[in-house]
């Protein structure tokens, strides 16, 4: 290796150490704030997931039953009045469930923002690992532990964000399912119920993610000094 990417891998390293160091000291503690009072605040229980609301459907229930009458009994249209029905007609949607979609939305990259310092976090801890040998040390062991660890979080934060794309996979499924049988009302409470354990499984995911920040945060700070040096012998070089 070139003296010039000898030196540029030291200063990778060297950055890794100091984002690793303000994670630890700043964005980890506030994070854990901020998310407790967001589960305090806008998604404590006190927040009735009544207020999730239902998905109005009827305008279309009424627009797919006209389009199942045979075309003998529908009314006739003139040119124009067809033209206007559809164009009315490509604009009227089922909505989403704003309340649910704007959580997600805001969950989102909070989920991608774990994960990236998640990352960092578990670089800077890989980085400090003594060469292998023989003889593995206390320190050693905690290291190893928390990289576990980290990929731990990391791997249940990406099955997060797959959750979240199923859902409304999930609800499209439904949404049909009634437009096809307005006459039948479970459709209408399974979208209620799923809308509702949407909302609750988001706040049990805000919860989740304080609780990543403050485990990870505290476990390191814990071990702090055996993270950075494993060994007594500081002569053991580095990875």
């Amino acid at each position: 290796m070139s003296v010039e990417k000898d030196s540029k891998l030291v200063d990778f390293k060297e950055k890794i150490a100091a984002e690793a160091d303000k994670l630890l000291n700043d964005f980890f503690p506030r994070k854990v704030l901020e998310l407790n009072e967001m589960c305090r605040g806008e998604l404590s229980t006190s927040s009735s997931t009544s207020t999730v609301g239902e998905t109005d459907v009827r305008g279309q229930e009424a627009k797919q039953a006209s389009l199942s009458e045979p075309l003998s009994k529908r009314p006739r249209l003139s040119d124009s009045s067809q033209c206007a029905l559809s164009s009315k007609s490509s604009n009227d949607r089922v909505p989403s469930n704003m309340k649910v979609t704007m959580v997600i939305e805001w969950i989102k990259p909070e989920i991608r923002t774990l994960l990236d310092k998640c990352s960092s976090i578990r670089l800077w801890i890989q980085l400090l690992i003594p060469q292998m040998d023989d003889s593995q040390s206390i320190g050693v062991n905690i290291q190893e532990d928390l990289v576990q660890e980290i990929s731990r979080v990391e791997g249940d934060l990406a099955s997060y964000l797959e959750s979240l794309a199923r859902y409304y996979t999930t609800r499209a499924a439904i949404i049909s399912k009634k437009l096809k049988y307005p006459n039948l009302q479970d459709y209408q409470r399974g979208l209620t119920e799923l809308d509702e354990k949407q909302f609750i499984v988001l706040k049990l995911l805000v919860r989740e993610m304080r609780d990543y920040y403050c485990i990870v945060h505290d476990i390191i700070t814990k071990n702090l000094t055996k993270i950075k040096k494993p060994r007594s012998d500081n002569t053991t070089s580095l990875y």
